[in-house]
Parts: structure tokens; C-alpha cells; sequence
């Protein structure tokens, strides 16, 4: 893999989101884009380069690899193992190819909405300290269960789902449980309130 330095341009503010399968990291990504100009915003997922990078190298279907399907479930550990090597090679390639497949650049609004793995969390730190917040969505794993999850050995006890279980330096931690206890509302006005001072800079 080649050694791609970070892009040259940064964002007025970088939201980083980690959660495990079905904890509603699209959920909570949708809800704050209702509320954004979305000519300014960014999204972007570590998973759309690894996934198609996976596809070009295993002659497989990219499209069906991106859905939820079980399609994608059958190479999801295979292809979980080759990222991480690739990113013991080189810890900030996948980072950068989803900047660039999202055409990031130039816009001042970046949201990466699957940060699951150390080495994209390091990477993140290190280039976009200025401008970051971390931001873990939660849910209670029977939530998760009655939206479709299910526990997938080397799956959901591997690095893909665990791997920043150690963290807490979180900027902000939404609970998203469906029910009258969460703070998504709450945490939604939290982090438009970050986007508006950061556009005000």
C-alpha cells in the first residue's frame, strides 16, 4: 500500500463516531444531517475503502459487499483480518482513501461515522486534534438485538467491535436505546452548537 499523507486541507470541525453493530450510528448521523446544510457536510465511512479495496482484490461485488445483506456477512472476518493488516503497514491509508471517496476536501463539515479501530482513532488525534470531536453512540445489547443484531464470533469479540472499548476520552457519549431516558435530542443541540462555533472561526 502506498504512504498517503494526510490531506492538506483540514474541516472547521471533524466528528468522529464509534459504536458497535446497531447501536445507531447511521440513526444519529441522519438526525444531525436534517438539522445541517448538507452543501457543507462531508460523511464519510472507513468501511466504503476497505470494503471496496477487499472487492477489487477478491474479484467480489462492492455494491453488495456496502449493504447489510449476507452477502457481506460471509467475507466480514476475512476482510476484517486483511485491514488490519494493511493498517499495520501504513495506520493512516484507510482514513485518507474514505476522505478522498468522499470528496471531502474543501468542505468545512467532516463526519466519519464507523471509527472502530485504534489505529484510525490515533490517526485522527494526531492530524485533527484542532478541529476533532469524538462522539460514542450507545445502546443496551438487547436494544441492539431487537434491531437485528447478532453476536458473531471473531466478529463482535474482535478488533473490528471492540478495539476502542478502552477509550474514554469521548467528547460526548449519546445513549440511543429508543426510549424516554436517552439524550440523542440533547446531544444533537450539543453537536450543532459545536458545528455553528466552529463555522463561526
Amino acid at each position: 500500500m502506498p504512504d498517503y499523507p494526510p490531506p492538506d486541507v483540514k474541516p472547521k470541525i471533524l466528528l468522529v463516531i464509534n459504536g458497535k453493530r446497531k447501536s445507531g450510528k447511521d440513526f444519529v448521523t441522519e438526525q444531525l444531517l436534517q438539522r445541517l446544510d448538507k452543501e457543507k457536510v462531508a460523511v464519510f465511512r472507513i468501511a466504503v475503502p476497505i470494503k471496496h479495496y477487499w472487492a477489487v482484490k477478491n474479484d467480489l461485488d462492492f455494491e453488495r459487499l456496502l449493504d447489510t445483506s449476507a452477502y457481506k456477512e460471509q467475507h466480514r472476518f476475512e476482510m476484517v483480518k486483511w485491514s488490519i493488516e494493511v493498517r499495520a503497514e501504513n495506520y493512516g491509508y484507510f482514513p485518507v482513501e474514505a476522505i478522498r471517496m468522499a470528496d471531502a476536501c474543501g468542505k468545512p463539515i467532516w463526519i466519519c461515522t464507523d471509527c472502530r479501530h485504534t489505529r484510525d482513532y490515533e490517526w485522527f488525534q494526531e492530524f485533527y486534534s484542532g478541529c476533532l470531536k469524538r462522539v460514542k453512540i450507545r445502546a443496551d445489547e438487547s436494544v441492539r438485538t431487537a434491531r437485528g443484531f447478532k453476536f458473531t464470533p471473531g466478529v463482535d469479540d474482535g478488533p473490528s467491535e471492540c478495539d476502542l472499548d478502552h477509550v474514554t476520552n469521548w467528547d460526548l457519549v449519546v445513549t440511543n436505546n429508543g426510549c424516554d431516558e436517552d439524550n440523542v435530542e440533547e446531544s444533537l443541540t450539543k453537536i450543532t452548537n459545536w458545528i455553528k462555533d466552529a463555522l463561526k472561526d
